[in-house]
């Protein structure tokens, strides 16, 4: 069996630098997407009570439909929920 460290250590062996780099940079970009996914998120939690089926669909759709439902939520649903 291998532990952790030996892994890490296999991995990094197997892989030139420009791999290395190309897997650092898929993380970083995988990270900042999520982190802008919780953002939405919150952001559409701050709406009054009385818009809830709208938040509740417009998280869902950010949810469901990751890429997509971000772009559509930023462009429309803004000013969707505002209008509530």
């Amino acid at each position: 069996m291998w532990n952790s460290n030996e892994m890490l250590v296999f991995v990094y062996i197997c892989l030139d630098k420009n791999q290395m780099g190309a897997i650092i940079f898929l993380y970083a970009v995988v990270l900042i997407w999520i982190c802008i996914s919780a953002w939405t998120v919150i952001q559409i939690s701050k709406y009054p009570y009385k818009a809830k089926t709208k938040k509740l669909i417009w998280t869902n759709i950010v949810v469901l439909f990751p890429f997509f439902g971000l772009i559509v939520y930023h462009l429309i649903g803004k000013k969707n929920l505002a209008s509530s």
